[in-house]
């Protein structure tokens, strides 16, 4: 392999013979003599073809690196890339979702994509440019065209998502399209439905229109559906050690509550396992059929007798043996069955048995067959590791909370509101996925994993200038007083923890 580098004024750095390896998951380029070069995937900016048969990487920083002369190792080097960089996403791009991805290649708004459609998100990830990621939940229409090799995605509160030049997977990707995002709203129904069974069918599904994956309805929206809704969801959703922070936290300025499908409930096939009675014995020979009785070696005799006794067909090696001669050769040769025992494939007396030996079956494993399905009953927001999380959003004038209503390790969130509009923080925290942690954090610095990702990902920017403060939920509610000073319900605020 050789390798050139330039910066990013097109200068050339280094240049020189090499390897080329993956190293902790990094491309890892290792001149004969020299420095290696650790390229950590969130950090390709696009991979391009500056020549015939290599291999150019650019970094986000400018830096371009060429690697010419790899032979069979290119097409190898592209498709680990491409794994790696998929790999990497949720660590370092905070990219949205859960389950195993169906996967796809084709354009995405005009961009060569590979294109992974998960249990709730579609995420785009190009050679280039800022990786597409699009929760179901917000795909309002799937438009296709009359030959159905362009796709258009409404998208609510955003631009359409056009998907083009799949080829002939174009159909498979929009019936597997609308499979996924109608599957995202039953499990969104089923899950409400199993917390508000008084109910009637209308009222759910205007429940879940409203509340659907990642999305939180105002107080006010579910209230006129049904003025027990909030109140019973509240109490349903919420910890018991964090009841007290949300009871207060409601009567702090507008509030808005969501569900959030953090884990995946789909369910493998069981007991289609394929399976060995290892208690029969090997088959040599099935006998005989009225049309030879014989069986094998009986057909193989007449074979050999065709032409008559003394007219010619003869034994041995040498013999005109018709039909089965080739069949004699392999029996010659030991390798049409064991010598001993049934040999010579029943043509001596009494070795053609019509049946084989079965030995007594002591246990037979019966496996029960499961048919991959949903499990619904896994949609929970309590118990441990629950499917679903539960948040609040409250806004007044000039502060945005964002608090976890079943995971009390998550602190309380408080964003700049003349920074972010609600409904905008609220699309911003579902595209990572609640990961609220990593805005405590100082991402701007060399030590920050998401240093990369903030400087590519918009939403993940908007989100970090609108950060103020993370408050443990543990901490008490005069600290809370503190930072919603000036609002006109502070003073019903308990003081306790």
């Amino acid at each position: 392999m050789y390798f050139k580098m330039f910066d990013s004024q097109g200068s050339l750095v280094d240049e020189g013979a090499g390897k080329v390896r993956f190293v902790a998951g990094a491309l890892t380029v290792v001149p004969d003599m020299g420095q290696p070069l650790t390229i950590q995937s969130a950090a390709i900016e696009a991979i391009e073809e500056p020549a015939p048969f290599s291999v150019g990487v650019r970094l986000s920083d400018g830096t371009v690196v060429e690697l010419s002369q790899l032979g069979q190792m290119r097409t190898q080097l592209l498709s680990e890339l491409s794994e790696v960089r998929h790999d990497d996403a949720k660590k370092t791009l905070l990219l949205v979702g859960i389950g195993k991805p169906d996967k796809f290649r084709g354009a995405v708004n005009g961009r060569e994509c590979e294109v992974f459609l998960y249990d709730d998100a579609l995420v785009a990830m190009g050679s280039s440019g800022e990786p597409l990621q699009l929760l179901y939940s917000f795909v309002e229409s799937i438009d296709t065209t009359p030959s159905e090799y362009h796709v258009t995605l409404r998208v609510k509160g955003d631009e359409p998502v056009t998907l083009e030049r799949f080829a002939n997977r174009t159909g498979e990707l929009i019936k597997l399209l609308q499979s996924k995002v109608s599957e995202a709203s039953i499990r969104t129904s089923a899950f409400l439905s199993s917390l508000l069974p008084g109910l009637g069918p209308v009222q759910t599904r205007k429940i879940s229109g409203l509340l659907r994956d990642g999305i939180a309805g105002k107080v006010s929206d579910l209230n006129s559906i049904d003025p027990t809704i909030f109140t019973v969801l509240l109490d349903v959703a919420t910890a018991p050690s964090l009841k007290d922070l949300a009871s207060s936290l409601v009567r702090c300025g507008d509030v808005r509550l969501g569900f959030k499908q953090r884990r995946s409930v789909q369910r493998k096939a069981k007991g289609t396992e394929s399976w060995y009675d290892h208690t029969h014995k090997a088959i040599d020979d099935h006998g005989g059929v009225p049309s030879a009785p014989g069986g094998f070696g009986g057909f193989m005799m007449a074979s050999m007798l065709q032409g008559g006794v003394g007219s010619g067909a003869g034994y041995g090696f040498a013999g005109a043996f018709g039909q089965g001669g080739s069949a004699l050769a392999y029996e010659m040769l030991g390798m049409s069955m064991r010598m001993g025992g049934r040999e010579s494939m029943g043509m001596f007396p009494g070795t053609n048995q019509s049946s084989h030996e079965v030995a007594q079956r002591s246990v037979t494993p019966l496996n029960p067959l499961i048919a991959a399905h949903t499990d619904y009953s896994a949609l929970r927001v309590n118990g441990v590791r629950p499917a679903i999380l539960s948040f609040l959003l409250v806004a007044n004038a000039s502060k945005i909370f964002y608090c976890s209503l079943n995971d009390a390790e998550d602190p309380i969130v408080v964003f700049d509101a003349s920074s972010i509009d609600v409904t905008s923080l609220n699309r911003a925290l579902a595209l990572i996925d609640f990961e609220v942690d990593v805005l405590s954090e100082d991402m701007e610095s060399a030590a920050s994993p998401f240093r990369v990702a903030l400087e590519k990902l918009s939403s993940l920017s908007q989100l970090h200038q609108a950060f103020q403060e993370a408050i443990p939920t543990d901490d008490t509610t005069g600290v809370l007083k503190e930072m919603l000073k000036g609002n006109s319900n502070v003073e019903e605020i308990s003081t306790e923890k």
